[in-house]
């Protein structure tokens, strides 16, 4: 379990510590949806999340992550 220092960041330790024990990696590969549900975190109801672009996942970055 990771520790966010006072001013929020993580250290490198830290990193590497949730990267050694991490047991599953779940990508969002698009962020394209157009249904707009409610009960959605990306919905009318929440705030504080990055505005949704149509973009999506390259191939390429997907398995640079996966290989790192």
């Amino acid at each position: 379990m990771y520790k966010a220092s006072i001013d929020g960041n993580l250290s490198t330790g830290d990193i590497i510590e949730s990267i050694c024990n991490l047991k599953q990696l779940i990508f969002e590969v698009t962020d394209a949806c157009n249904l707009r549900c409610k009960y959605c975190g990306y919905g009318n109801l929440y705030f504080g999340y990055d505005p949704r672009k149509s973009k999506y996942l390259q191939i390429e970055r997907a398995k640079a992550v996966i290989d790192y």
